[in-house]
């Protein structure tokens, strides 16, 4: 479990946020938190691995991630990659991320993604990129992302505004490969 205040200076981070792989008995928190999304009329099921959101041992959210159903999901990622492997052993999306609006916490959004994205790459150990979106219908512009440092490149065919996070190493060639890539493809924060 990564504990951010231990990472960051209290001040700036405001400290308390972890995140942690949610438990079997643990799946009401999930389902109660899941309820709260506003995407929460579809189903889960793509949802893989499951996180909770705590800000002082406190359950305060959920996040998940899932695998993305083949890189033809990301055409720009198939058609630019050239030679990178770009497939499901290296590819996740995270697909929800819900906390409550008064946990107290300064950037508890932005906290739970890294802290999240972190504990991901421990359990999925080939784990090179993390796709996420924003939906502009929902009136999401992906701010939080923008504040994570995400990549930004564009909107898809679906109109929803595409992010990326590298969590691959970044000294091995596989990963230097990936950042240069990355960097072709990114586009300036709209």
């Amino acid at each position: 479990m990564i504990k951010l205040k231990n990472l960051i200076p209290e001040h700036i981070a405001g400290g308390g946020i972890e995140v942690r792989p949610l438990f079997d008995n643990e799946m009401d928190l999930w389902s109660s938190f899941y309820s709260q999304h506003y995407l929460s009329q579809n189903s889960d099921k793509t949802i893989k691995y499951k996180f909770l959101i705590l800000y002082h041992n406190n359950p305060v959210g959920i996040i998940g991630y899932g695998q993305v159903s083949g890189v033809a999901v990301i055409p720009s990622l198939n058609r630019l990659a050239g030679k990178l492997l770009i497939d499901n052993k290296n590819l996740l999306e995270l697909r929800r991320l819900y906390i409550k609006d008064d946990v107290g916490a300064h950037n508890a959004e932005s906290q739970a993604i890294s802290a999240g994205n972190i504990e991901i790459s421990k359990i999925v150990p080939d784990l090179q990129l993390i796709v996420t979106y924003a939906d502009p219908k929902a009136g999401h512009q992906g701010t939080i992302y923008k504040a994570t440092n995400a990549i930004y490149t564009g909107s898809g065919g679906s109109g929803k505004h595409r992010f990326i996070y590298f969590v691959g190493n970044r000294r091995s060639e596989e990963g230097k490969e990936m950042l240069q890539f990355l960097d072709k493809i990114k586009q300036p924060y709209s």
